[in-house]
């Protein structure tokens, strides 16, 4: 669904001059997958090529991988779990608000 949403905005825009950006946010399970997470992976990273396109063909397009945001997402207990295991830990709301300015 999120992969089709952008897409369709990615063909909508190609139309509009002015636009001076186009942000994808992405999965954190396409760097670290979890066991059903396989669709997200894939769809994360047909986000990834579709940004490099944009990018190639000079129009504005970029993707980001925030990580795992605490209390956000249908996983999260387990993936949580995964992380801490590399001593990684997940980002408050806040925190990741503050960090996207």
């Amino acid at each position: 669904v999120k992969y089709k949403g952008v897409m369709n905005f990615h063909y909508e825009s190609l139309n509009w001059t002015g636009l001076h950006s186009f942000v994808a946010l992405n999965s954190y399970q396409m760097i670290l997958p979890t066991r059903d997470g396989g669709a997200i992976s894939a769809a994360s990273c047909q986000l990834d090529a579709l940004m490099a396109y944009r990018r190639t063909n000079h129009w504005p397009g970029s993707s980001i991988q925030i990580g795992m945001i605490a209390d956000v997402g249908n996983d999260l207990r387990a993936s949580t779990n995964k992380f801490e295991q590399f001593g990684w830990r997940p980002l408050t709301r806040t925190a990741a608000l503050n960090a996207m300015g």
